[in-house]
């Protein structure tokens, strides 16, 4: 796998995640300081519902749509049959927070109006995530580009106006711009056009079966993500006030956009390991892990080690006094960020070899040590609790994805190390391998 060869799309994928690292710091320095610590933690708790139900569908209906729908002569009859089943699980969601809304207000101090705003998110979202799916699969990052522009830096120019009046004072404002930027995404998308996608067909009972099957089989990963993202947010929500989770989620904001930088990779990595799969082109995938796992270890390594080192200015600079308990949060969880790293871009190229099974396996037992560790962690430790068991867990799950892949694959950490150099070498010299 040349890089260079692929520099037009992947540039495109990095200009998307470029577009969510604008959204990060605009939510950073403009959204966090102008809200009161309690309506952050009140939004945080909102889009935490709302995020975690999307990672569950993510994992269990649009990542198998893009496994099968990625090989020759399936995109037509898998996508549309994931876009059905997409909406309908999001329906299910949908009644099911509409009826438990006033429990989950209840254990959550917030009020039901604001649970319910996670049935808006859902809707906005459902299509607008289908097509970037549909992009995904046929590489049409330049496209991607332009969906993801509307959302991310539409809501960062409504934070900043909204701001500007002194009217962000709520987190219902933050979810409202979130929601009006996601529509006006979703109608861009379908004016980007389906593809070829005929929406309208024959809806076959063994792809539904097939996708559903392949979904089930890495529920286990929803689950392991769905946990990293936001379970700590819920479990503090529920032992303290919205005012620790905005706290907690100050330092968390921060983990998110670095987290985030590895996704321009991971965007490409699953369909394409897919496609290297169908073709049994092993000699490619082998040199796909080896370069996406060591690029992605050392960038991320990097910018967690910056972050470490200077986080302390830039929350005295931005944020003043309200959260300097995030410092410490957000120093712990960083050092578990490479690994988170690794454990995506590992995960997705063995779920693109159909290791689905594999996966879900290291994923769920992530899942199960936040599960059992995090709720005694933050009752005693509260954020701080919650920092070390998130960077544990990325640990573990980074370590035993990039093992069981290099299994997979025939190769080890010496000959990624081996790779890496070799290409930093060339580079130097003006080499083109």
């Amino acid at each position: 796998m040349n890089l260079k060869k692929h520099f037009g799309t992947f540039s495109w994928a990095v200009a998307s995640r470029f577009l969510q690292l604008f959204y990060g710091l605009s939510f950073l320095v403009v959204v966090i300081p102008a809200l009161p610590v309690e309506e952050h933690g009140r939004y945080a708790l909102i889009f935490t519902i709302f995020l975690q139900l999307s990672l569950l569908n993510k994992y269990l209906i649009l990542n198998p749509m893009i496994r099968f729908g990625a090989e020759a002569g399936q995109f037509d009859r898998m996508l549309r049959t994931g876009m059905y089943l997409n909406g309908m699980l999001y329906l299910i969601f949908a009644s099911a927070i509409f009826i438990a809304s006033p429990l989950i207000a209840s254990m959550l101090r917030i009020s039901v109006t604001e649970v319910n705003l996670v049935i808006v998110l859902l809707t906005v979202f459902w299509i607008r995530d289908f097509m970037y799916c549909l992009n995904q699969i046929l590489y049409r990052t330049g496209r991607i580009f332009f969906i993801e522009a509307i959302y991310w830096l539409g809501s960062s120019v409504g934070f900043i106006y909204f701001a500007s009046l002194n009217r962000l004072v709520e987190s219902t404002t933050v979810l409202e711009i979130n929601i009006i930027a996601a529509l006006a995404s979703t109608i861009i998308s379908l004016m980007l056009g389906l593809g070829g996608l005929k929406l309208f067909g024959k809806i076959k009972l063994e792809d539904t079966k097939k996708i559903l099957a392949y979904g089930f089989d890495t529920l286990g990963i929803g689950l392991s993500n769905s946990f990293i993202y936001g379970i700590d947010i819920w479990i503090i929500g529920v032992i303290y006030t919205p005012k620790e989770v905005g706290i907690y989620n100050g330092a968390k904001a921060v983990w998110r956009v670095l987290s985030s930088i590895n996704q321009a990779v991971g965007m490409l990595v699953l369909p394409y390991a897919a496609r290297l799969k169908s073709e049994n082109n092993s000699l490619k995938l082998r040199e796909l892990f080896e370069k996406v796992t060591a690029y992605s270890w050392v960038g991320l390594t990097a910018a967690a080690c910056i972050g470490i080192l200077f986080c302390d200015s830039f929350y005295h600079f931005f944020l003043g006094g309200r959260y300097m308990g995030s410092i410490l949060i957000l120093q712990i969880m960083l050092i578990g960020a490479p690994f988170e790293g690794i454990f995506n871009v590992s995960g997705n190229i063995l779920y693109g070899l159909g290791e689905a099974r594999t996966v879900a396996k290291i994923s769920l037992k992530g899942a199960m040590i936040l599960l059992v560790l995090l709720f005694p962690a933050i009752y005693f430790f509260q954020g701080i609790g919650a920092a070390v068991i998130l960077s544990f867990t990325l640990l573990y799950l980074g370590m035993s994805m990039f093992t069981t892949a290099s299994l997979h694959l025939n190769t080890n950490l010496r000959n990624v190390t081996d790779r890496f150099l070799r290409n930093m070498s060339n580079l130097l010299t003006g080499g083109t391998k």
